[in-house]
C-alpha cells in the first residue's frame, strides 16, 4: 500500500486540479479495498487502491478500523485544510 506521502504526491501532480477526491468501497476475490479517485467534471481517474491485508484481517479480528479508510480519512482532512488555507 501507498504511504500517505506517496499519495499526496500522486494528488499534487495531477495535471488538473479536481474537483474532488473521492474514495470509494470495492472487492474482488482476494478481499475488499478502498479506491481513491479524482473527481472531475466529466470524468473519474483512479489515484491510488489502497489494500492492506485482504479479507484476513475480518478472520484475524484485526477489523474494525479499516487502515485503508484511517489512511483517506488523514488524505482528505489534508486536502481540505489545504484548499481552505488557500481561499483565505
Amino acid at each position: 500500500m501507498l504511504s500517505k506521502s506517496e499519495i499526496i504526491e500522486k494528488i499534487k501532480s495531477l495535471e488538473k486540479k479536481p474537483v474532488a477526491i473521492q474514495a470509494i468501497w470495492d472487492g474482488d476475490t482476494t478481499g475488499w479495498m478502498l479506491d481513491l479517485q479524482a473527481v472531475y467534471k466529466n470524468k473519474t481517474m483512479r489515484i491510488a487502491t489502497l489494500r492492506d491485508g485482504g479479507d484476513m484481517k475480518l478472520f484475524n479480528g484485526t477489523v474494525p478500523p479499516w487502515s485503508e479508510v484511517e489512511l483517506a480519512k488523514s488524505i482528505g482532512s489534508i486536502s481540505v485544510s489545504s484548499s481552505t488555507n488557500k481561499e483565505k
